[in-house]
């Protein structure tokens, strides 16, 4: 049976229960490129999490733990029942046009993360707003607890182009994958990042496969550290 890229993650990452692992341990033993591949991929997680480190360690801020801890408003007062009235043809068309502007500013507002992806020509999607100028200018080491956008590993692909990978922290957390080209940052995959359990932050070590498997396939000798990033960085990722 032939083992997907999938099944080797998960493996990896320990989530495979015990019938699972000893199938892939069997598949392992009898093609050595499987196992490359396995350690492949537990490198990019020990890089990932020495990535996010900053922010991963540092307490969550004080201002987005009292949202958590605020009480529930309390229940709006009981207000007495009027006569229903019939509403005329020109109060259902304000009403409709009022719904129609509150889903649009909504989804204005209400989505910060909207504003940072765009799609271009041929439906493909590039970096915009406040994810391109982190994509520009913020190195790993600069990520913070309370920042909205996080940057993980930088490298270069087998075209010689730069490619970061990031997540934005908002209610559905959202990663993803950009290279650099001449006209900004393309996004070839994005992703649904999972959160952890009880925190306010995504899991900066739990990028998930489809954009771990696009930084695999990519990646073209090794990641950057922190001074081959910034020395990148202050090329304009050229």
């Amino acid at each position: 049976m032939r083992i997907t890229d999938e099944q080797l993650m998960a493996y990896a990452d320990g989530e495979l229960d015990a019938a699972a692992v000893v199938e892939v341990e069997v598949a392992i033993a009898a093609d050595p490129a499987l196992a490359e591949a396995v350690a492949r991929h537990r490198a990019l997680r020990r890089q990932l999490r020495d990535a996010f480190a900053p922010a991963l360690d540092e307490p969550v801020p004080e201002h987005l733990l009292a949202r958590v801890r605020a009480p529930a408003a309390p229940a709006a007062a009981v207000v007495p029942l009027r006569p229903r009235r019939r509403w005329a043809l020109p109060e259902w068309a304000g009403l409709a046009a009022a719904l129609a502007l509150g889903v649009a500013l909504s989804q204005a507002f209400l989505q910060p993360g909207e504003a940072d992806l765009r799609t271009v020509a041929g439906g493909a999607l590039r970096a915009d707003g406040a994810l391109a100028q982190a994509l520009d200018h913020q190195l790993a080491a600069d990520n913070r607890a309370d920042a909205r956008i996080a940057i993980g590993l930088s490298f270069r692909d087998g075209s010689g182009a730069y490619c970061r990978s990031f997540v934005l922290r908002q209610a559905r957390p959202l990663a993803g994958l950009a290279c650099r080209g001449d006209d900004g940052w393309h996004v070839p995959v994005t992703s649904e990042a999972a959160a952890e359990n009880g925190e306010l932050r995504p899991a900066a070590a739990a990028l998930p496969p489809a954009v771990l498997l696009a930084v695999e396939t990519r990646l073209a000798g090794d990641t950057l550290d922190a001074d081959a990033e910034r020395r990148a960085r202050d090329a304009g990722w050229r």
